[in-house]
């Protein structure tokens, strides 16, 4: 999963309705229970808890 694809799914969830959008919804979701299985225990960027900036960040 690349950067392009998460940015491309967050800009899906807020530009189509209906059946697209819940579809859209469910991968992005899907695509952050991945991001957040590869953290894991590895440290932030600030602090050691996941952040906003991290979450900024995370596109780039």
């Amino acid at each position: 999963m690349g950067d392009e694809e998460i940015y491309d799914l967050g800009r899906k969830v807020w530009a189509t309705k209906g059946e697209e959008q819940e579809a859209a919804k469910k991968e992005f979701i899907e695509c952050l229970k991945l991001l957040e299985g590869e953290l894991g225990n590895k440290a932030y960027f600030v602090w050691e808890n996941l952040g906003y900036v991290d979450v900024v960040l995370v596109p780039f």
